[in-house]
């Protein structure tokens, strides 16, 4: 079954995916805007003809509904909305130095802004009531707002490039929330404060809300998937990646379905919930937007499909509901067949293992004879292991050897394990989520056999293996084990799923392993006190109102120790202070965290980020609203000004060679002025105005490639500041935070780095 366009055309130019908006110029008639791939923007108007030539612009006609808008920089983004009172909606152009907004219907610039940031993505809209309509920009490290007279009101550092924005009620609090989506991670903020992060295992592409509850998203590598509030409810990889995304009801079934355009040409429709297909579309090209508007004026939406070509198509809802018919297709029926197959061969093996378990438990077993009789009367092709198998996963640290977090996985009896296959997001290089182990060959010890084993040990295997993971990022990381177990004269295996989830900072170990059970606070103490040799100077102290059990709790869930931490009623009266002292497996640096008895944590070390982590997380756990901290890591301020004191140079070395670049144009346009009166007066002068133009010429040239390596100089070291500043912000929670933030924009605009490095160490 196909669902045919109800309207389509083409532009004729290659569109490039950086962006392909709707935009309401004149209020009432809605217009296709886009980016070209010759680094132009087009406008399609169906209903409205914008016959305007503005020098600076350059409006140019090219069909009737079609215009075409020129701008002398790299555009990177653009987005349509309105910022004003006025109905007529702005469409607002980003590019690698500045943003422009313009209006379109009345052909006016309405601001023009320099931006320290390449301009990544924009959305426009309200973010709450006391605020008016922002356009909002994300770049490398930073979110900015800007009202209608291009005044920055708002402004989020960000750690990492923001590739996607939009605002979404999240929380369904009926007020709007900023969602970003960032290198691997779903950042959710409340005007300038942050809420909550969602974790992903690759660069956030885009992402797109679907009706008022759920959130969809896709990811550079292929992965597409919905959240609803926190929990993802479900999520695909592709080996092809998709390129945009859209809420749409096409099947007439009454909700919409999420609708995801892919580089291959193909358009899926799927239910958002679950993520099944209902349906296939197919375009020749590479789909670069999709867009839901009411296009053909007629009181309804439709669903837009622009490509790489320029080809436009228009679809609408169906009168039918086409949801029933769309799963008796003939790919769904042989998926169904496929499925039926494996299941009768699961079946199979099911009874003869359950043949051979019953000829054993009869007493054939007694008999090696008997058994091996037994045995040859079912066919090698079927595996045998007693019923009572199981998988067993231990999971531990290992610091001496490999630095990293070890599964231990055996079986209960003499079955061997011929490989293990483990799935997990984010932690195997090249973007790798699945790690396959395959045991060596062992050879059977010879002598009698008992009616488990083989009579040759023709596969190899082993009864258990530990496989060590380096764990790269402090996150909880889902581990999906399947293990392939059976018994040595089989040639197929058994397959056994075990679920596990690594806690947040499991690549941190106690210096000593503890064993047995549960210590209480008095041996915690003991042992971090011999084997701590130095605790570092850099810290970070706080006050939270809970018991000394709910901090132990934090540790047993958040920590990989061999043993949990309980303290007795005793201890919890009188102690001092509870002091754990961790080292790291990635780089072998102390951590130190001392609890006291007045409520008081010093976090000791010298990474900031995963003090800021530790913070962020303890005051999840102990449901914290607002926290303030003190601070003190003097390598990181030492660092801080080393790049604060390089970028001041490299700014005023730009601004040098601006006016130089200036200078050598106004001397070109002069020399060839001179040269064409040559032409007329003076012929002998002719060579040497061309000699010296020729020379400014390549002074010029020169003059770029130092700009362009200053340029990117200066973006280098903008974003190690930001975050920078980004991790300091998150030492603190809340409204603390939000005024930290308020506090880095003003000494930032002043340039004052003392005060800088103030708030960073003092609690907002």
């Amino acid at each position: 079954m196909n669902c045919k366009p109800i309207f389509s055309f083409s532009i004729d130019m290659k569109l490039s995916d950086k962006g392909v908006v709707v935009g309401k110029y004149d209020a009432v008639n809605p217009s296709l805007t886009a980016i070209t791939q010759s680094n132009k923007i087009i406008i399609h108007s169906p209903n409205t003809r914008y016959n305007m030539f503005n020098t600076q612009k350059a409006w140019s006609e090219i069909k009737k509904d079609i215009g075409m808008l020129s701008v002398n920089y790299t555009i990177t983004s653009i987005a349509t909305g309105k910022l004003s009172d006025s109905d007529k909606e702005y469409l607002a152009i980003g590019t690698e130095t500045n943003i422009l907004v313009y209006q379109v219907d009345d052909n006016i610039e309405v601001f023009f802004k320099d931006v320290s940031e390449s301009v990544r993505c924009m959305t426009i809209g309200n973010i709450d009531i006391s605020y008016p309509p922002l356009l909002l920009v994300g770049s490398n490290t930073t979110v900015k707002g800007y009202n209608v007279k291009g005044d920055e009101i708002l402004w989020i550092v960000i750690s990492g490039v923001v590739n996607s924005i939009i605002l979404f009620d999240f929380n369904r609090d009926n007020d709007q929330e900023i969602i970003l989506g960032c290198n691997d991670k779903i950042r959710i903020y409340k005007q300038d404060k942050f809420i909550k992060e969602l974790n992903e295992n690759a660069p956030v592409k885009q992402i797109s809300p679907l009706g008022a509850q759920l959130l969809a998203f896709i990811l550079k590598n292929g992965t597409v998937g919905v959240y609803e509030e926190h929990v993802r409810l479900w999520r695909i990889k592709s080996k092809s990646c998709a390129t945009c995304l859209a809420s749409f009801d096409l099947l007439g079934t009454g909700t919409q379905q999420i609708i995801l355009g892919w580089e291959s040409g193909k358009i899926d429709i799927r239910d958002p919930r679950s993520g099944d297909v209902l349906m296939k579309l197919i375009s020749p090209n590479k789909v670069v937007g999709l867009i839901v508007t009411n296009y053909r004026g007629m009181d309804k939406d439709d669903l837009i499909c622009v490509t790489e070509q320029g080809e436009v198509q228009g679809y609408t809802s169906s009168n039918v509901n086409l949801a029933p018919l769309t799963a008796t297709e003939s790919s769904q029926i042989k998926e169904l067949l496929a499925a039926k197959q494996k299941l009768m061969l699961e079946l199979t093996h099911y009874e003869n293992n359950s043949k051979v378990n019953e000829l054993i438990g009869s007493g054939a077993a007694e008999d090696s004879v008997a058994a091996m009789n037994a045995l040859k009367s079912i066919s090698d092709d079927f595996a045998v292991i007693p019923a009572n198998t199981r998988l067993q996963i231990a999971i531990s640290t290992d610091g001496t050897k490999q630095s990293s977090v070890e599964i231990g996985i055996s079986t209960n009896n003499s079955t061997i394990i011929k490989a293990v296959i483990i799935f997990a997001d984010g932690i195997f290089p090249n973007g790798n989520e699945t790690l396959i182990v395959h045991p060596p060959t062992k050879r059977a010890n010879s002598g009698s056999y008992s009616s488990m084993n083989a009579l040759s040990n023709r596969t190899g295997g082993v009864s258990s293996i530990v496989v060590p993971l380096k764990i790269p990022k402090d996150d909880p990381v889902d581990v999906h084990i399947k293990a392939f177990v059976g018994s040595a004269d089989g040639n197929q295996y058994h397959v056994f799923e075990l679920n596990r989830q690594l806690p947040r900072f499991s690549m941190y170990s106690l210096h000593e392993r503890i064993t047995g059970s549960p210590k209480c606070l008095s041996e915690i103490n003991r042992l971090s006190e011999d084997h701590l040799s130095a605790a570092p100077e850099s810290y970070v102290k706080f006050k939270v109102t809970e018991r000394v059990n709910r901090f132990c709790m934090f540790i047993n869930q958040n920590f990989l120790l061999p043993a949990d931490i309980e303290p007795n009623s005793t201890e919890t009266e009188t102690f001092d202070f509870l002091k754990v002292s961790l080292i790291c497996l990635r780089d072998s640096s102390p951590l130190v965290i001392t609890f006291y008895n007045d409520s008081n944590i010093l976090i000791q070390t010298e990474n900031i980020e995963l003090a800021g982590n530790l913070i962020q997380a303890m005051s999840q756990f102990m449901n914290v609203a607002n926290l303030e901290s003190v601070a003190a890591f003097p390598s990181v301020v030492t660092k801080f000004r080393e790049l604060f004191d390089k970028l001041q140079g490299l700014q005023e070395s730009s601004n040098v060679l601006k006016t130089d670049t200036a200078l050598k144009i106004n001397l070109s346009k002069i020399l060839v002025l001179r040269a064409e009166d040559a032409k007329v007066t003076n012929m002998e002068k002719l060579s040497s105005y061309y000699n010296e133009l020729m020379l400014t010429n390549e002074e010029l040239l020169t003059s770029f490639k130092i700009r362009s390596e200053n340029y990117n100089e200066v973006q280098r070291l903008l974003s190690e500041i930001n975050q920078t500043l980004y991790h300091a912000q998150r030492l603190r929670v809340g409204s603390a935070s939000a005024k930290m933030m308020s506090s880095y924009k003003e000494a930032l605009e002043q340039k004052n780095i003392e005060k800088l490095i103030q708030i960073m160490e003092i609690s907002g």
